[in-house]
């Protein structure tokens, strides 16, 4: 199984992708009305990744996790970005005995070449891509962005050998990107 995560605070998206093809993907809500801004909705970020990984565990061993990188050019946010991306690799590397070491990370420009064909992409045209690449239908752009991300797991995984600039993006990146 291989996994792909596109956290987020407000509709982080979570696909696990096995072998064969089928998938689930679940979109988390973290609203802050209910959970505030600080470690409370971190702690129940934490605790719903865990619960989802674990349970599918028990299903399939999980071959591959590949993560959102950060969007290195943004401005605001960068600090809470920072903190929710530790959160989802302290529980990967809690919850997921073992996967070789850390998960890999996909910066945003690689993910959207890796789907569309171009690093520029909108979040509409990923959406509209899965579906016309994979016959994947999605509402929700968390979504489409973390099956991506497992479907560039699985090719990393397995060495799949891909189109042209499916093999350029996996070529580009760090396999397990902080190595223990």
């Amino acid at each position: 199984m291989y996994v792909g995560i596109d956290q987020s605070y407000s509709g982080f998206g979570l696909t696990f992708l096995y072998a064969d093809g089928r998938h689930i993907t679940e979109v988390g809500k973290f609203e802050p009305k209910r959970l505030g801004e600080g470690i409370d909705r971190l702690e129940e970020i934490g605790r719903w990744l865990s619960t989802h990984l674990q349970v599918q565990q028990q299903i399939e061993f999980i071959d591959h996790v590949c993560m959102e990188g950060y969007a290195n050019g943004a401005k605001f946010g960068r600090e809470k970005a920072g903190e929710l991306a530790a959160i989802v690799k302290q529980t990967i590397r809690r919850d997921v005995p073992g996967i070789p070491s850390y998960p890999t990370i996909v910066q945003p420009t690689a993910l959207k070449k890796y789907v569309t064909g171009s690093g520029t992409s909108q979040k509409n045209e990923i959406l509209l891509h899965t579906y016309r690449k994979w016959g994947v239908q999605f509402s929700n752009d968390n979504a489409a962005d973390s099956y991506g991300l497992a479907r560039i797991a699985r090719d990393v995984a397995t060495d799949r050998d891909g189109l042209a600039y499916e093999n350029e993006v996996l070529k580009s990146l760090r396999i397990h990107t902080e190595k223990r």
